[in-house]
């Protein structure tokens, strides 16, 4: 793989960059760098108008600090307000890839939403960025994540579901070869989990005090597969109180979200997919043909991909022998960064082969 080019994800709460020179601590190393989508601006002067950034974990744990994407694109109902994350996802980019060449080329991951006018904001931030001077291609998440996981080659030979369960939104692709033969995007994703966990552990708790970022952390930490509580530190009347977190507060939250994600699948997203491609579907329906892919950062909890995959075959969505992949190296946060990645190094090997100087 060669050294001057990226892949990059920007998600709704986890950012990914995958390359050499992307991540400051293994600057010689080609491998992920991960970090949450967030930005906190810092007043740096009393009397002036003055400011300072902060990014990532240093800004997530201060009130005021900001996500400038929701459902992967730059949030906000106004014009101004879309303006505005622009700015802070300007800012974050560049923080991003401070210690990257300009002379790079890089493939960015853009989320699924048939949305024009946020992506078409989205792109414009990423198109005036220096980095990237060799070229800037875009990719659809899912199908990164797909290619990385269940490989070009048997992606390329065979057909593939691919689910890929980011914060926000559940994006589902189905693909024959190369052709897409359909795609949807649901709105919910792990923030439905957190909500979900923030009441049943209050409730389960005495009515604790539980903030989405402490749900996170609890999700984040849980073994579907073992079922061993997490310890928690959470507060109530002002003072902190130590949880354990058990499996009887969890299992019902994951196996409720993924039966309503199954059931989503077999009633709205193959039925179209049916329209475009009646072959495709009973290929993975009736004869288990191809690949299932359970990717993004809910496929790190163990068990959660094969929860996933029996709910959708208790659904009559899919066929036992349908082949369930999930990634492991990298993992499902980093997975849609490194199969850009190996997209950005086939422009590369193709300009090269062109002797272009750009892609």
């Amino acid at each position: 793989m060669r050294d001057n080019v990226l892949g990059i994800k920007l998600g709704s709460n986890y950012s990914v960059g995958y390359g050499l020179g992307i991540n400051p601590k293994y600057p010689k190393t080609i491998g992920p760098r991960v970090e949450l989508t967030c930005v906190h601006k810092v007043p740096a002067h009393l009397l002036r108008k003055d400011v300072e950034w902060r990014f990532s974990r240093d800004a997530d744990r201060y009130d005021g600090s900001i996500y400038p994407l929701e459902y992967g694109l730059p949030r906000g109902g106004s014009p101004k307000e879309v303006a505005k994350s622009c700015m802070l996802l300007g800012h974050y980019v560049k923080w991003m890839l401070e210690g990257v060449d300009d002379e790079t080329g890089i493939v960015f991951c853009l989320p699924m939403m048939k949305y024009k006018e946020g992506m078409d904001q989205l792109k414009t931030v990423l198109n005036k960025k220096a980095k990237g001077s060799i070229g800037k291609r875009y990719i659809m998440e899912a199908w990164a994540a797909a290619l990385a996981t269940v490989g070009v080659k048997e992606s390329l030979s065979s057909q593939v579901i691919s689910m890929n369960f980011g914060s926000s939104t559940l994006e589902v692709c189905l693909y024959v070869g190369k052709k897409m033969i359909a795609q949807n995007v649901y709105p919910f994703g792990g923030w439905t989990i957190d909500r979900e966990m923030q009441h049943a552990i209050s409730q389960a708790n005495r009515g604790i005090t539980v903030t989405p970022r402490q749900a996170r952390m609890v999700k984040e930490q849980y073994n579907y597969k073992t079922g061993k509580s997490v310890d928690g530190e959470f507060t109530k009347d002002g003072r902190v109180v130590e949880v354990q977190v058990t499996k009887e507060v969890m299992n019902p939250i994951l196996e409720w979200f993924t039966k309503n994600v199954a059931n989503n699948i077999a009633s709205q997203f193959l039925p179209v997919a049916a329209q475009n491609s009646q072959k495709a579907v009973t290929a993975i329906q009736t004869e288990g043909m191809g690949y299932l892919c359970i990717c993004g950062g809910m496929s790190n909890m163990p068990g959660f991909a094969d929860l996933m995959g029996k709910q959708l075959i208790e659904a009559r969505a899919l066929n036992p022998k349908l082949e369930v992949k999930y990634p492991t190296d990298p993992d499902g946060v980093a997975a849609p960064a490194y199969g850009a990645y190996m997209l950005a190094d086939m422009f590369e090997e193709q300009r090269e082969e062109k002797k272009a100087k750009t892609w």
